[in-house]
C-alpha cells in the first residue's frame, strides 16, 4: 500500500515539475537535467524562471545554457560541458553571456572547445594553470609581511625604533606595501628613488632600510630564482654633503631666551641639557636618574653604552646651574608620578610614564620661531654649534671627542676647519719667524 502511495506520489511530482510555463513539455525542471534544441525559436517562448537551472542543447552533447533560476536574460550565460580524460572530471566551461552571442555562435565556440579538449589548447587546462599560478602569487610574501617579520626579528630591537617605524609607514609602505616580494626589481627602487628626490637625506635612510629588508629576504628565501636576488643592491644613493650649519652668539643669545620663555618644563630643561653638553636628543630623551651622580661639588652625567650612539659610554660633569635645576626638576616630577608608575626617566612620556620622552620637534619649531631661525635648523646642529664654540676657545680636538662621545678622532675632526683664528694666529706667528731668520742673516752677511 504504501509503495503505491509513494510511486503515485512521484508521479505527482514529475508532471507538476513538467508542468512548467513556456516550456516545452519534454523539458524537466529544478536540479533534474533537461533537454531543447536551442535556437531562436525556442526562446522565443523561453522566459526561464525560479524553476529552471540549465538546459543542454538535443543537437550538440556538452552545449547548454545557464539560466541560474533567473527570469532575466543577462543573467543567463552559454556554457560547454565535457569530461577530462586526465582527471576523469566532469568541465564545465563558460562561453560568454546570453547577450553577447546568438545561439549559432555559442554553439559554434562549444564545437571549437570540444575539439580542443584534452588538448594543449584545452582551456580548462589553461585556466586550471593560470587559477594555479594565481594562488601560488597570491600564497608569495607581501612587502607588508616582510616587514612584519623584519620588525619582530630585529627591528624593535633598535634603539630608533620610533624612526625605524616612521620611515616605513611614511615613505617605504605607501610605495612598496603591496607588491609581492618577488616582483620589486631595480627599476621600482629607481622609481621610489626618483619619487622622493626632494628629501635626498630621507630617501638614503629609506633606502638603507629598505635594502636591509631586502638582505632578509634572500637569506630567508623570498627571492629564490628572482634576477637580481637583491634589487638594492647596485642603486646610488642621493650624495649627502655634510649639513655645517653652526649658530652665531647672537643666534645663541636668542635660542636661550626662547628657551627660557617655553611653556613646558621639562622642555626648558631638556633644550638647556642639550645646548650646554653637546648630547645627542636620544642621550637626553632617554636619560634616567640612575645616570646621574649628584655630588657636593659636581654633577657627573654617565650615558652607558646601551644608550649612545657610539656604543660607548659618555661622562660629562653639568654646570652648578643645570645640577639645580636637575635637582629641582627631580622633586617636582616625584610629586607628580604616581607611586605604582615608578619609571626611572628624567622626562617620561606624559601619557605613558613608564617609557620615555618621544620628541621634541613641537618644542624645537617654537624656538625656532621665536628666535628667528632659518626652516632646515635641526635640534642636531646644537651639537654642532657646541663642538665648534668649543675648539674656537682653543680646546684640543681630542677633548672635544671625548666631550661629545665620538668614536674617532676623525669624526672631530670635521670640525677642524672652523678654526679659522686659530689658523690665522699661526700664520702668522710662522711669518714672524720666516722674518727674525731672514733678518739674522742679512744680519751676519752685513758683518762678515
Amino acid at each position: 500500500m504504501s509503495g503505491k502511495v509513494k510511486a503515485q506520489g512521484s508521479a505527482r511530482t514529475r508532471e507538476t515539475l513538467c508542468a512548467l510555463p513556456n516550456l516545452p513539455g519534454s523539458v524537466m525542471a529544478r536540479n533534474v537535467a533537461f533537454k531543447a534544441k536551442l535556437n531562436n525559436v525556442f526562446f522565443k517562448s523561453f522566459k526561464g524562471g525560479p524553476a529552471v537551472d540549465r538546459i543542454w542543447d538535443t543537437d550538440l552533447p556538452g552545449f547548454g545554457l545557464r539560466v541560474r533560476r533567473q527570469s532575466h536574460p543577462d543573467k543567463w550565460s552559454w556554457i560547454c560541458a565535457y569530461r577530462h580524460k586526465v582527471t576523469g572530471k566532469q568541465v564545465v566551461i563558460t562561453l560568454g553571456t546570453f547577450r553577447q552571442k546568438t545561439p549559432d555562435e555559442a554553439r559554434r565556440a562549444a564545437k571549437e572547445a570540444v575539439g580542443k579538449a584534452n588538448t594543449s589548447d584545452d582551456l580548462w587546462s589553461i585556466r586550471q594553470s593560470t587559477q594555479e599560478a594565481l594562488a601560488e602569487q597570491r600564497r608569495q610574501p607581501s612587502m607588508d609581511t616582510l616587514w612584519q617579520e623584519y620588525f619582530l626579528a630585529e627591528g624593535r630591537h633598535k634603539k630608533w625604533r620610533i624612526r625605524l617605524e616612521g620611515l616605513w609607514r611614511q615613505q617605504l609602505q605607501p610605495f612598496f606595501g603591496r607588491m609581492k616580494v618577488r616582483d620589486v626589481g631595480p627599476q621600482d627602487v629607481e622609481r621610489f628613488k626618483a619619487l622622493h628626490a626632494a628629501t635626498p637625506y630621507n630617501t638614503n635612510r629609506g633606502l638603507a632600510v629598505l635594502s636591509r629588508l631586502f638582505t632578509l629576504a634572500v637569506k630567508w628565501g623570498f627571492r629564490k630564482g628572482c634576477a637580481p636576488e637583491h634589487p638594492v643592491k647596485g642603486v646610488e644613493r642621493y650624495p649627502e654633503p655634510p649639513r655645517e650649519r653652526y649658530f652665531t652668539e647672537e643666534e645663541i643669545g636668542r635660542i636661550l631666551e626662547a628657551i627660557e620663555g617655553l611653556r613646558s618644563k621639562a622642555g626648558r630643561l631638556a633644550f638647556l641639557m642639550l645646548i650646554e653638553t653637546g648630547a645627542r636628543s636620544a642621550e637626553v630623551k632617554r636619560a634616567h636618574w640612575d645616570q646621574f651622580e649628584f655630588e657636593s661639588d659636581r654633577t657627573i652625567w654617565t650615558v652607558e653604552a646601551s644608550n649612545t650612539k657610539t656604543a660607548r659610554p659618555v661622562a660629562r660633569v653639568l654646570s652648578s646651574g643645570l645640577s639645580a635645576r636637575l635637582q629641582t626638576w627631580r622633586t617636582l616630577s616625584d610629586e607628580l608620578r604616581s607611586p605604582e608608575a615608578g619609571a626611572p626617566w628624567v622626562f617620561p612620556n606624559v601619557r605613558s610614564p613608564e617609557r620615555p620622552m618621544l620628541t621634541l620637534k613641537g618644542a624645537w619649531e617654537v624656538i625656532k620661531k621665536k628666535a628667528h631661525l632659518r626652516h632646515g635648523d635641526r635640534i642636531h646642529d646644537l651639537r654642532h654649534t657646541v663642538a665648534t664654540m668649543l675648539l674656537r676657545k682653543g680646546i684640543p680636538l681630542a677633548s672635544v671627542g671625548d666631550y661629545l662621545g665620538h668614536a674617532t678622532p676623525l669624526t672631530t675632526r670635521r670640525y677642524a676647519h672652523v678654526m679659522i683664528d686659530r689658523q690665522g694666529e699661526l700664520t702668522k706667528a710662522m711669518t714672524d719667524v720666516l722674518h727674525e731668520a731672514r733678518d739674522k742673516h742679512a744680519t751676519r752677511r752685513t758683518a762678515s
